[in-house]
């Protein structure tokens, strides 16, 4: 599909901030959420400040984090270093759910930071960075995860019907690729 033009290809960065599992119980094939957001919370300031130095100069952020607390932190810190993000939770009321979703989907934030929230049927197509902040076990939510990012965005006035406008479409689409910042690491 990436060479069809149909989708665009994910650019993993390995970072070196990586999030400690060792002491998180797994419970129902998944690791427990407690535990697991209790690590993530411990580095995620340095992991972000890392993911600055990787995307400063990438357009829109989608970060899956390990809780709805860890999602109000990553916000909390994105925000501090200058780059405006807001969250999402099972917390937040679905009316500012959809506020904050469609400040993200139009500009108003460059990050929208979540928790069991954007990994399925959300479609921005100019995501062009997913920061991993949640190590999962399932290779399913693994792939939705990364499927929010591969996304096409075309450039208007293209015949998509034909290969090789789509690829044109693409690469002046403003889109090539989805850098993935993986700090669990899931890969």
């Amino acid at each position: 599909f990436i060479e069809e033009g149909y989708l665009v290809p994910l650019i993993p960065k390995r970072p070196g901030t990586q999030i400690d599992v060792s002491s998180v119980g797994i419970s129902h094939g998944e690791y427990n959420q407690g535990e697991l957001q209790d690590a993530t919370m411990k580095v995620t300031w340095g992991a972000l400040k890392e993911a600055m130095d990787f995307a400063g100069d990438r357009k829109k952020w989608l970060v899956f984090c390990a809780g709805k607390q860890n999602a109000e932190q990553a916000a909390e810190v994105l925000n501090s270093f200058g780059l405006s993000a807001t969250f999402v939770h099972d917390g937040v009321s679905a009316k500012d759910r959809t506020t904050r979703i469609d400040g993200f989907r139009h500009g108003f934030f460059r990050a929208i930071c979540n928790n069991n929230i954007l990994t399925t049927g959300f479609d921005v197509p100019d995501i062009d960075c997913i920061v991993v902040l949640r190590k999962t076990l399932s290779p399913g939510l693994w792939v939705q995860m990364l499927g929010r990012g591969t996304r096409p965005v075309y450039h208007y006035g293209y015949d998509l019907s034909v290969k090789e406008n789509r690829l044109a479409a693409i690469y002046y689409g403003g889109k090539p690729n989805c850098l993935v910042l993986d700090f669990a690491p899931n890969t």
